[in-house]
């Protein structure tokens, strides 16, 4: 294997650790400076914590890239501070299947009746209510993802959103440029 080869493969290992390492400080930073502060100041009514938080590392074997996707209601405010938002992040999984690109978003006690989906650019918002369940989600779409012919299911708590797929520009031989 060449030097080459196995450069992505340690590019990958050190993206994966570094993403680790900045989602623990976060969470230990909560748990050790701030769990206190975030309890009395958001629920002042006594109920105790009710903030949830989890993340899903995402490493592709075929690419030399890994990515951390938080989801939970804790989050990080403007100034670094973690803030207990009123509305859930839902956990969501992304494939490809037949041609589409598909978003998997988990969203328990909510109907097809209470989700709404906005395209606004390349951002695609999901949201859902029911009650005291709140979720959103805004989520970058790829380039390829056409949004025209989005379609979605809501059932059993588990919404799927699928994209077919805007044909890839073909590249005329000789305009390809070696990426660095």
């Amino acid at each position: 294997m060449s030097e080459t080869d196995k450069r992505p493969a340690e590019d990958l290992v050190k993206n994966l650790f570094g993403g680790l390492q900045s989602v623990i400080e976060s969470v230990q930073h909560l748990a050790v400076n701030k769990a206190d502060q975030v309890r009395k100041g958001v629920f002042r009514s006594g109920t105790g914590l009710h903030g949830v938080y989890g993340f899903t590392i995402r490493a592709d074997l075929g690419r030399p890239s890994v990515s951390v996707e938080p989801f939970g209601n804790v989050q990080r405010g403007e100034r670094g501070e973690a803030v207990v938002r009123e509305y859930v992040e839902p956990r969501v999984e992304f494939g490809d299947d037949a041609g589409s690109f598909v978003i998997t978003a988990e969203i328990p006690g909510v109907g097809p009746e209470d989700v709404r989906l906005n395209v606004f650019g390349s951002t695609l918002t999901i949201s859902a209510e029911k009650g005291i369940r709140k979720y959103r989600k805004d989520i970058t779409l790829p380039s390829y993802a056409n949004i025209e012919t989005m379609l979605h299911a809501c059932r059993d708590g588990v919404l799927e959103v699928r994209f077919g797929r805007l044909p890839e520009p073909a590249v005329p031989p000789g305009d390809i440029t070696p990426a660095i």
